[in-house]
């Protein structure tokens, strides 16, 4: 099964939720799925067909720093044009077999 992971987006829990995201997607890889871990804010750089981006390798980490998210830093370095949505995200939700929602905060 293609199990698309949203994680990340703009609030204060960030960091948190891409933690479990990580945590979230090896555990789908090790259940035999193959898996995108996707931040919700940033989205991804692709076009069609998207299969190449779900993988079946367990690599998927992110260790949460001592200091509280950018938010700021990150709006500016992502063209969303107000969105909270980022690029090819929700393409990747409809390819996708199953979504799961590893968000914390507002977008959770």
């Amino acid at each position: 099964m293609k199990i698309l992971v949203l994680a990340g987006g703009l609030s204060p829990e960030r960091e948190v939720s891409l933690s479990s995201g990580a945590l979230i997607a090896n555990a789908l890889v090790n259940a035999g799925h193959r898996v995108l871990l996707c931040d919700l804010y940033e989205g991804v750089e692709a076009s069609e067909p998207y299969g190449d981006l779900f993988t079946d390798k367990n690599d998927h980490s992110f260790t949460i720093p001592d200091v509280e998210p950018d938010l700021e830093a990150i709006r500016a370095s992502c063209d969303n044009g107000g969105s909270q949505i980022g690029k090819n995200v929700i393409e990747l939700a409809r390819y996708a077999d199953v979504v799961f929602l590893a968000l914390h905060g507002a977008l959770g």
